[in-house]
């Protein structure tokens, strides 16, 4: 979630960044093997790292609803994904910004209480690549980078030892910083998928077994925690 000021300046713009509920040991900066989310530790490297901070419930849209209201899922009754239009609560971050002359706007995976047409912008995204009629139209090398997504989520588990064969200018990171500013704009001509559509194919048929250091991280047990912040 993005705010920025429309009233007086000299206040500073907030970028609010969550990612999609994992272990707090799931970084090399924690300890984990792999070095699976660079961009988030170098976040925790120029900024602060909060190892004592504690997650009110792990599951997305709880967890996700606690940190816009304040209040514990007991209090604002959201203990499931699917109870996401039962939240209860007064006000919430948007209507704090809002109040403080803040316009408001959301791009990535929503999955929680809040209204994208309701907000200033708004560009969703899920599992599947883009979601809901707002924000910009994908490209059709956008699109094949959803198609890809949906294949990776419902024929092999979401999971790939391979990195994804389209560059950062068809990820939904880039798609979303780039839609905030343009909705009219045009894909770089560097979104095209670095495999053809044959080959994604033969890698689809059958999902391949996990790195083993991996599985050996998976199976211990958790450890309750947040992960890095700035």
């Amino acid at each position: 979630m993005t705010a920025q000021t429309a009233g007086p300046a000299g206040r500073p713009n907030i970028v609010l960044i969550m990612t999609d509920q994992q272990r707090a040991d799931f970084t090399r900066a924690a300890g984990f093997p792999l070095d699976t989310m660079p961009f988030l530790d170098s976040l925790g490297e120029r900024g602060v790292r909060f190892e004592r901070a504690y997650t009110p419930m792990p599951i997305c849209a709880p967890a996700r609803i606690s940190l816009f209201t304040g209040r514990y899922p007991h209090a604002h009754r959201v203990r499931q994904n699917s109870a996401i239009g039962h939240a209860v609560y007064a006000r919430d971050l948007v209507d704090l910004l809002r109040e403080a002359g803040y316009v408001a706007g959301l791009a990535g995976k929503n999955h929680s209480h809040l209204d994208p047409a309701a907000l200033d912008f708004a560009a969703t995204y899920m599992h599947t690549g883009r979601s809901g009629p707002t924000g910009p139209q994908p490209s059709e090398a956008e699109a094949a980078y959803d198609a890809w997504l949906t294949d990776l989520g419902q024929r092999r588990g979401s999971f790939s030892r391979e990195p994804t064969p389209f560059p950062l200018e068809c990820q939904l990171l880039r798609r979303s910083s780039s839609g905030s500013r343009s909705p009219s704009r045009t894909t770089p001509t560097r979104c095209r998928s670095r495999t053809s559509a044959s080959s994604r194919r033969k890698r689809s048929r059958s999902a391949p077994p996990a790195p083993r250091s991996w599985r050996g991280w998976a199976g211990r047990s958790a450890r309750s925690g947040a992960g890095s912040a700035a």
